[in-house]
């Protein structure tokens, strides 16, 4: 009994609270609504992907000037950049803006991290990705002039009220321009630089000299993530097979021309080693790459048939090797010297191409020849 009257004295107080609490969920659920219904209406006038392939995907989308493009660093698994700034662009080819518009950058972009910008300025912007731009990662966003802004704007302009200061529905097209320029420049989610700049030097970013992944390697499991792990030693094995042929063929190259015995024991042991590791590394780059026949990137397709023909050379030159030393006639050593030549440069082109999918065709350019 007792209970109950105290129960009976605080029932008004509980029911009051009761109340609240739910009209304040109320509330909450309407504004939630109203938040994702400005979410719905501000979605981006176009979508953008960001590739392994290093391209942009479509490379090309057309909106119209007060639009926003999202970018989509998905299905890629390595960093980009959406860049339009000259100062920041090995070539200028790679950069265009129409007169009157700012330069942006994302700076770095994570894999599955996205980046917007709004386009206030109509005419052709071409913008580039910074680590991958030697690669012909180039994308563009062509703005049209919005329906509103093609009307005429040259009607008599509407008296001045008091006060002296035109007010915002009395002034000029022109007058009304100036003032959202102004705004725009001032906006802080428009000024890249504001954001803060992760990336000071253009010509290197940490994490993007990546090397390139199929799309199915960020979901494997069990035995092909295992495979897909053991492609990340594909680059760490291209040096053996490099180093130990081009010790093979300097120490060829010494037994042709001082006749010691000692160099063709260690020519011997140079090619076995360098056969090996030749096939083996391009198994690894099956593993990191994927196992396809045809990339996107012609570069990477490049790389990869250039390796495999690398790999079976190894084989050969081991094979052909042997035989010459079987037989003993200098016919046969002759042939060795020709497969261990070709071998050689097609080992030389393939590091060329491996290198140009990551840093650039122009990596072994000498320095300030106008490559940055």
């Amino acid at each position: 009994m007792i209970v109950c009257r105290r129960y009976d004295r605080w029932r008004p107080t509980v029911i009051a609270c009761t109340a609240i609490v739910l009209i304040g969920a109320a509330g909450s659920t309407g504004a939630s609504g109203q938040d994702n219904q400005a979410t719905t209406n501000g979605s981006p006038a176009a979508v953008v992907k960001m590739t392994d392939s290093f391209t942009f995907d479509p490379e090309k989308v057309t909106i119209e000037a007060g639009q926003t493009v999202k970018w989509v660093n998905d299905p890629s698994t390595i960093l980009h950049t959406v860049t339009a700034d000259p100062a920041k662009a090995r070539n200028s080819d790679s950069v265009q803006l129409p007169e009157g518009a700012e330069t942006f950058h994302s700076g770095e972009i994570q894999p599955g991290d996205v980046f917007t910008h709004s386009f206030t300025v109509p005419g052709r912007y071409v913008y580039f990705c910074i680590p991958h731009e030697q690669a012909g990662m180039v994308g563009e966003v062509e703005v049209q002039a919005a329906a509103q802004d093609e009307q005429s704007t040259d009607d008599a302009a509407p008296p001045v009220p008091k006060g002296g200061q035109p007010s915002q529905s009395s002034m000029t097209g022109e007058q009304a321009e100036e003032e959202t320029t102004a705004t725009e420049r001032t906006d802080p989610t428009q000024d890249s630089d504001a954001a803060g700049d992760k990336t000071p030097d253009p010509t290197f970013v940490f994490g993007a000299h990546a090397a390139p992944r199929p799309p199915e390697y960020r979901k494997a499991t069990g035995f092909w993530k295992f495979v897909y792990w053991l492609g990340n030693f594909h680059p760490a094995a291209t040096d053996v097979p490099v180093g130990i042929t081009l010790a093979a063929f300097l120490s060829e190259v010494l037994l042709l021309t001082t006749g010691k015995a000692s160099f063709a024991i260690i020519t011997r042991f140079c090619v076995w080693v360098a056969g090996i590791a030749a096939l083996g590394t391009a198994l690894l780059g099956w593993c990191l790459a994927g196992f396809q026949f045809y990339d996107n990137a012609w570069m990477l397709t490049t790389h990869r048939v250039l390796g495999t023909a690398t790999g079976i050379w190894g084989l050969v030159l081991i094979a052909t090797m042997e035989a010459a030393r079987s037989k003993g006639s200098s016919r046969w050593r002759w042939t060795f010297r020709g497969v261990l030549l070709i071998g050689t440069t097609l080992i030389v082109v393939t590091g060329f191409f491996g290198g140009g999918m990551i840093y650039g065709l122009d990596h072994y350019d000498w320095p300030n020849a106008g490559n940055g």
